[in-house]
């Protein structure tokens, strides 16, 4: 995701730079990690740090009940005349399965440490991550740059 995204926020012209992995970080403590972040960005020149965290993930599972599906069948009796009958067809019943990500990114200032903007977003069944890694940075680095017109 990183990845995706710097390179994306570069093209459209921002500098941008990858914080790398960082498993040691305070991840679940959120003064603390601010702090860390403070410490790194004191030896770098940078405006602001944009943030992409996973809010939720939702798994359902729905129960699609069988259904009968009627279809209508002409047959032809003559030149002038015809039946119609309705087919019948049933449709066993099935569970459909699917997963939503939910996504939020948050732009902070980097002096005064405040979030200044906020997008959240969702995925459902995404047909692979690359893919829609590079749709979300497509789709963050647009509304930044529609938040942000110079």
């Amino acid at each position: 995701m990183e990845a995706a995204l710097v390179s994306r926020l570069r093209a459209a012209g921002y500098e941008a730079e990858a914080y790398g992995p960082a498993p040691s970080l305070p991840w679940k403590d959120a003064d603390a990690l601010r702090e860390k972040v403070k410490e790194r960005l004191q030896t770098q020149t940078a405006d602001g740090v944009l943030t992409v965290s996973l809010v939720r993930k939702n798994r359902q599972v729905e129960h699609v009940p069988n259904q009968v599906v009627f279809n209508p069948v002409v047959t032809n009796i003559g030149a002038l005349g015809s039946v119609t009958y309705m087919e019948t067809m049933t449709i066993p019943d099935r569970y459909e399965e699917s997963t939503e990500y939910i996504l939020r990114t948050t732009l902070f200032d980097t002096d005064s440490g405040k979030a200044i903007w906020q997008m959240f977003s969702s995925t459902i069944d995404p047909t692979s991550l690359e893919r829609a890694t590079e749709e979300f940075s497509r789709v963050a680095v647009r509304e930044l740059q529609k938040s942000f017109k110079e």
